[in-house]
């Protein structure tokens, strides 16, 4: 059966050296660092002794399994920060911004934008959801690059032996090594440790999920069977529910947005915007909506909440809660683009609908350009 196939084989440390190889990365190789910065050896910091139990017991699980190795002397060495995730458990990170990412040059490879995933999804019917298991944790280092990212925690030094937590290069090394697995697979989009893999109908869906399941044994690598989902006509994905239909927000993360309480200080509103910002993409006309908002994160203006900036506030939510789903976009079909502007913005809507002009249905994005005085007035 296939769910009994989603425990994709054991870390084979030579099988991910030679993969490693194939598509020229290796830790050592990503992680650069500058020979004239000094080492730095930080001490460990307070647990708070609610928290300590788990973090011990994480230390054990990674010691078990060989990802990470205590060892007696460092000259490099960053405090731990212990992270709670929502199953409860605890994630270490290391305080690497103190350390090595002070000395380190970081790996440039491009993490993919949400859109351009989507975007590969078209014509897809049902959808298949997989999670890597403990996934930088999975990925082994190369030697010579253990000495740099030691942790000193209250039970000593560990030195890790495979891709930790908190390097600045993490996410790249592991989205290029994701990549290089996965490449040339139609359907399969890869964000980090979530894969999601869908078909034009059932068999063309499988032969992808075979592919996908085979390179990750062939190549080592783990997936958490309690998060991986198959063949559902609807998922979420990166904070979106996605069908074949095309792709909308998730209610809850409405929601929650819409029961923000009214800003009270500037931060309290830059936490409001990026909430929202993340869900740009389905509001027509955000910017405009959101001018007298954006006012006050202007440079020595005064902090005033008035009725413009309540009305704003209450519109922006509006316009979440009415958002229309976007579909996939169809390259088969002819594509409209249509343009609206206001003293604010610039914006573009792009339209796909055999051809015809429809302001409720078949968006494929929504773009809103926030326009600076010089360009607003600009009479080049």
């Amino acid at each position: 059966m296939l769910r009994d196939r989603l425990v994709c084989g054991v870390n084979d440390d030579r099988m991910q050296r030679r993969l490693l190889s194939e598509v020229e990365l290796t830790f050592e190789k990503a992680l650069t660092i500058c020979q004239a910065m000094e080492s730095a050896n930080k001490n460990p910091r307070r647990i708070p002794f609610a928290v300590k139990p788990l973090v011990e017991a994480e230390l054990q699980r990674l010691v078990e399994e060989k990802i990470i190795e205590p060892v007696q002397f460092a000259e490099w060495a960053a405090p731990i920060v212990p992270v709670k995730k929502t199953d409860g458990s605890i994630r270490i990170c290391g305080d690497y911004k103190i350390t090595v990412n002070r000395a380190s040059s970081v790996e440039q490879y491009p993490i993919p934008k949400v859109e351009d995933l989507f975007a590969q999804l078209a014509g897809g019917q049902k959808f298949s959801k997989l999670d890597m298991s403990h996934a930088y944790q999975q990925i082994m280092l190369d030697e010579s690059a253990k000495k740099y990212v030691t942790v000193n925690t209250h039970k000593g030094l560990y030195a890790y032996c495979r891709l930790p937590f908190g390097v600045a290069s993490s996410p790249a090394i592991f989205q290029h090594t994701m990549e290089g697995i996965l490449q040339n697979i139609r359907h399969v989009t890869v964000y980090l440790d979530d894969i999601l893999v869908t078909g034009a109908n059932d068999e063309e869906h499988l032969k992808n999920l075979e592919e996908v399941l085979r390179r990750l044994k062939t190549s080592g690598l783990r997936l958490k069977r309690s998060k991986c989902e198959f063949l559902r006509e609807e998922v979420i994905f990166l904070g979106h529910r996605i069908n074949a239909a095309g792709v909308q927000p998730v209610a809850e993360k409405v929601q929650a947005i819409q029961d923000a309480p009214t800003p009270q200080t500037v931060s309290e509103l830059k936490a409001y915007l990026g909430l929202l910002n993340y869900y740009h993409k389905f509001l027509p006309s955000l910017s405009t909506v959101l001018a007298p908002l954006h006012s006050l994160l202007k440079k020595e203006t005064k902090w005033m909440w008035g009725r413009e900036q309540e009305e704003a506030f209450v519109k922006s939510k509006e316009l979440l809660q009415s958002s229309a789903i976007l579909v996939h976009y169809d390259p088969t079909k002819p594509l409209i683009l249509a343009c609206d502007a206001s003293p604010y913005e610039d914006g573009g809507r792009s339209v796909s609908q055999d051809g015809r002009w429809d302001r409720q249905t078949d968006r494929i994005c929504i773009k809103n350009v926030k326009c600076s005085r010089e360009e607003l007035f600009s009479t080049g």
